[in-house]
């Protein structure tokens, strides 16, 4: 392609075409920057087109106020006029010859011989005789121009050479977009990194899913850690527990694209274990499918900000719990801040004081020009303390004394004023006066009554030290003539009891300095006598305030203080045995533990109970029972050291400690010394009873470090020993320590059971023998519990007989059963009756009938539809009381059934007196029908006494065939057991029920 020199073939012009492509193609791939690439090319287009010059021209702006040659490539016998990668002004043919390549759509040729003065800028014809220049106009940025100069000769440019130099135009915009864009890229990502590295606040990039990717180093330094350290680590472990819920819905709307960023303040842990607080935002980088590709985060340290504003909360919150209200006022005599106190004094809401109200308006005596005067001294001053009055809402003038200070804050003045009400005081002092003068004029009339009474008045002279006056019943209280207390002003001093000397003397002369007392003390008499005296003084002060009377009242109360220590002994003694009670021994045990820690031996707790006290409480009348208390107080006396205490706790509980001892073995042998000590027989009410007791024992410090636990454990040790038999005594173990806090933490759970819905009723139907079909539903109380699952009823209901938990939960069950009972009836199951367990308890309370009576009311329960079950031994206890309720419920229409009859002990002659309708046949009985003949005679005596008494008869516990055959032929009306059902929910009895069929006969 060499300037026709040497003719070549139309297949090698093609041929080295290809070639010359396939170089500029490796050149524009092998590049990593434009300047590279640019020097490349031009040097292979000198050498292919082989011309003098090759040139690249930016921008091809004719519009730009400059334009240079940032790489260019020439024959050194035709070097370029003007330099490379200078910026040169643009002058008009310049811009001209750029605007014709613009316009030219492809390679621009002329022959112009011109050139370029370095100098001035200006184009010379010279040197240039041919030039073929193409655009460049890559997607980013201005055109380039790319050319070329013939100038050792005038040269026509071949269409082979103009089609060359097109498509080498069009690989070279290629290359330039691709380096450009990589360039901008570079550039952007390394601004980017110098705003990300050297930002004044926390930047951070995290990934979908929390963990760090990328961290600048204020994040680094404000957490402690380096990049790669929080690389391994996500925002969820450092951020406070509390705050990780923060937040949370925002996140998930900025990662579905409902919010552009979050914000929000948050802690952060540092590497340290120490908190900061931070301010968050965030926001979410996106790929083109719009799918999120990470987070990036601005984290500010607010940490201070935060402790500021804490500061501040403390401080107003200081300041709103001070008994004074405080004003902050500016010049123009508005309120700039009030605290809580200037609302309660006033009355006024703080918007009200704060928008609508100055000065003037809350003090009256401060008009605004008294106001601007004030506010002249003050600013002089800087402090004045005044008194004022203070107008609250209702119109009350509130007596106030006003400490007022002034400061200024950012070249303003304003008034910081501390108010305090001074009612009481102005109170006190009008008072005072009144008194004063009350006393001036009435001192002879004081004189005169006390002539008359038993207390001594007395009056003194402070200057002169002298007494002027004291009432005749000095005489009757101390024993001496007023003439001789006139002589020596303190014979009254030495006649006081010698260990209230000194306290009285000080206060004698104290009272000359203040002239006000009040003291108690005792004086010995000449006759010996010791009486209590009670003093009191008060000053009597001239016009400067300073006492120079001194008036007082000496009253003898020796009967009081005698009927105190009366009243004391009764406080910790029981009244009935006169041994300490629960709080002295509690006193004692406390010093005992203490003495045991200081001489390294150990103390025993004794709780101690009488065996079956109540029932001869209960038998022989209440003043037999005090008498064997009694009798027994001083048994435990007598058999106990003195330096041991023995108290009564309560009815029949008797606490003994036993300190200084040595070994377990002391302890055995004093609880047997004891109980042998009970065995011989007490006289009471003319009878000889024998009486015995248990004992249950605990040691500091082996058992436990204080006392109320020794008295507990004691009193779990108790509760063994009677479990094992009583007579006897029992020593603490952790074993039983740990039964004991089973029961009790069982019980705790039981009191809140129905309140979180734990406890619930399951039903065993009752199959009729004679028709086959359901006749009604037991209800068994079932208990859910969280932590241990289902409780056995044998387990929680014993607990809840003892602690009277089972009268709220019998109202439960009753409630229950009855709204069940009412919509099975409305379901259709007409005279489907419901039987319901009553414990002794539950019979036991008077209001019993008017309980039932309100639960069927709630519900809506007919009455013959609920049956209460009652056990022989919950009646027994007081059979005419259980008579009288349980008729008052027959009355109302409500069956009653008698449960697990022949397993307690009853007296016939009151079972035929209660109005039961059925008798239910203990399971003990049945399940030996068929092999026991004993339990099949006893179970048919049952039922002929349960016709001779015209009940009704359910069996329980029918489990085979044969049981309900023999219970059929016997008579038996109604059985009960997993033959027919077992216990179920209430829409499983109505399905049972439906499905039953009478069996076949």
């Amino acid at each position: 392609m060499k300037q026709p020199t040497r003719n070549t073939s139309p297949e090698q012009k093609y041929l080295q075409f290809l070639e010359c492509l396939d170089r500029v193609n490796l050149i524009i791939q092998r590049a990593d920057n434009l300047e590279q690439m640019m020097q490349s090319l031009l040097a292979e287009m000198l050498a292919v087109f082989d011309c003098d010059r090759a040139w690249l021209l930016y921008p091809c702006d004719p519009s730009a106020e400059y334009w240079q040659i940032p790489v260019a490539c020439a024959n050194p016998d035709y070097p370029l006029a003007l330099p490379t990668g200078v910026d040169h002004p643009m002058q008009p043919p310049i811009a001209e010859i750029i605007r014709q390549c613009l316009n030219d759509s492809g390679p621009f040729t002329s022959s112009p011989g011109i050139d370029i003065n370095q100098t001035t800028g200006t184009v010379t014809n010279d040197e240039v005789a041919s030039f073929l220049g193409l655009t460049v106009a890559p997607k980013t940025g201005k055109p380039w121009l790319f050319g070329l100069h013939q100038c050792a000769y005038h040269r026509n440019w071949s269409d082979d050479e103009q089609r060359l130099f097109n498509e080498i135009g069009s690989r070279v915009a290629e290359g330039l977009n691709t380096l450009l864009v990589t360039r901008e890229l570079r550039d952007s990502e390394e601004r980017f990194r110098h705003a990300f590295e050297f930002a004044g606040i926390g930047m951070g990039i995290l990934s979908i899913e929390g963990r760090w990717l990328r961290a600048n180093q204020v994040i680094c330094t404000m957490l402690g850690y380096d990049e790669a350290q929080l690389r391994q680590l996500t925002f969820q472990e450092l951020t406070h527990p509390d705050d990780l819920i923060k937040g949370r819905e925002d996140l998930q709307r900025l990662i579905t694209g409902e919010l552009p960023f979050i914000q929000l303040e948050k802690r952060y842990r540092h590497r340290q274990g120490h908190y900061l607080w931070a301010k968050l935002t965030t926001s979410i980088v996106r790929d083109d499918s719009d799918q999120p590709l990470y987070f990036v985060s601005q984290i500010e340290n607010i940490d201070q900000y935060k402790k500021t504003e804490d500061e501040i909360a403390l401080l107003s919150f200081a300041i709103n719990r001070v008994g004074e209200s405080v004003y902050l006022m500016s010049e123009d005599a508005h309120f700039r801040y009030i605290n809580d106190e200037v609302c309660r004094q006033l009355g006024y809401q703080r918007d009200e004081l704060l928008h609508k109200m100055r000065v003037p308006d809350v003090d009256p005596n401060c008009p605004f020009s008294r106001w601007q005067a004030h506010w002249q001294k003050l600013k002089q001053e800087q402090s004045i303390t005044l008194e004022s009055s203070h107008l609250s809402k209702t119109g009350k003038l509130i007596p106030v004394e006003i400490n007022a200070n002034y400061f200024e804050y950012n070249h303003k003045g304003y008034n910081l004023a501390l108010v305090r009400d001074i009612s009481e005081r102005k109170q006190a002092e009008q008072a005072q006066r009144n008194t004063e003068r009350a006393l001036r004029e009435q001192e002879e009339r004081f004189r005169q009554m006390a002539e008359n009474i038993e207390e001594v008045f007395w009056l003194t002279d402070v200057p002169k030290q002298q007494v002027l006056y004291v009432s005749p019943a000095y005489e009757a209280i101390w024993g001496l003539s007023r003439e001789s207390l006139y002589k020596s002003p303190t014979q009254w001093l030495e006649c006081i009891h010698p260990d209230d000397r000194d306290r009285v003397t000080w206060s004698a002369f104290h009272q000359q300095i203040s002239g006000d007392y009040d003291i108690e003390y005792r004086i010995t008499r000449p006759d010996g006598g010791v009486r209590h005296i009670h003093d009191r003084a008060f000053p009597i002060r001239d016009e400067a305030g300073k006492p120079y009377r001194i008036a007082g009242i000496a009253q003898d109360i020796t009967d009081r203080k005698e009927q105190e220590a009366h009243i004391q002994y009764l406080a910790y003694h029981d009244a009935l045995t006169g041994l300490p009670n629960r709080a002295l021994v509690m006193d004692r045990l406390e010093h005992g533990t203490a003495q045991a820690d200081r001489h390294q031996d150990i103390l025993a707790v004794l709780f101690l109970d009488l065996d079956r006290f109540k029932t001869i409480n209960d038998t022989l009348g209440h003043p037999a029972g005090d008498s064997l208390l009694q009798q027994t107080a001083k048994r435990l006396m007598a058999t106990l050291r003195d330096e041991d205490t023995v108290g009564r706790v309560g009815g029949d509980e008797f606490l003994i400690l036993l300190p200084e001892l040595n070994s377990l073995e002391d302890v055995g042998h004093v609880a047997e010394k004891i109980l042998a000590s009970l065995t011989a027989p007490f006289l009471v009410a003319d009878y000889e009873l024998h009486v015995s007791a248990s004992i249950g024992i605990s040691i500091y410090p082996r058992d436990a470090d204080n006392a109320e636990a020794l008295i507990k454990y004691a009193d779990s040790a108790l509760y063994l020993a009677k479990e094992q038999g009583r007579s006897t005594f029992r020593f603490f173990s952790p074993e039983l320590d740990s039964t004991v806090r089973a029961r009790l933490h069982l019980e705790n759970d039981l009191r809140s059971a129905i309140d979180r819905n734990q406890l619930f009723l399951e039903y065993q139907p009752l199959m009729n023998l004679e028709s086959g079909r359901c006749s009604g539903a037991e209800a068994l109380l079932r208990w859910q519990h969280p932590q241990h699952g289902l409780i056995c009823p044998d387990d929680f209901i014993p607990i809840a007989e003892e602690t009277g938990l089972i009268i709220p939960i019998g109202e439960w069950v009753l409630t229950t059963a009855c709204l069940q009972a009412r919509l099975w009836q409305e379901a259709g199951m007409a005279d489907f009756r419901i039987s319901v367990n009553l414990s002794r308890r539950q019979l036991e309370q008077p209001g019993l009938p008017a309980t039932l009576r309100q639960i069927l009311d709630k519900t809506g329960c007919p009455p013959q539809l609920l049956e209460l079950e009652i056990t022989e031994s919950s009646t027994m206890n007081n059979p005419e009381q259980a008579i009288i309720r349980l008729n008052a419920l027959h009355e109302m229409g409500i069956g009653l059934a008698l449960d697990d009859f022949g397993t307690g002990y009853s007296s016939l002659a009151y079972l035929k007196r209660f109005p039961l309708d059925r008798m239910k046949i203990d399971r003990s009985f049945v399940e030996g029908i068929a092999d026991d003949s004993d339990d099949m005679a006893i179970v048919q005596t049952t039922i002929v006494l349960a016709r001779q008494l015209r009940l009704k008869v359910v069996a329980e516990g029918v489990e085979t065939s044969a049981q309900q055959a023999f219970l059929r032929a016997l008579g038996c009306d109604e059985i009960q057991g997993y033959l027919f059902a077992r216990p179920m929910s209430a829409d499983a009895v109505t399905n049972h029920c439906a499905l039953a069929r009478p069996p076949l006969k």
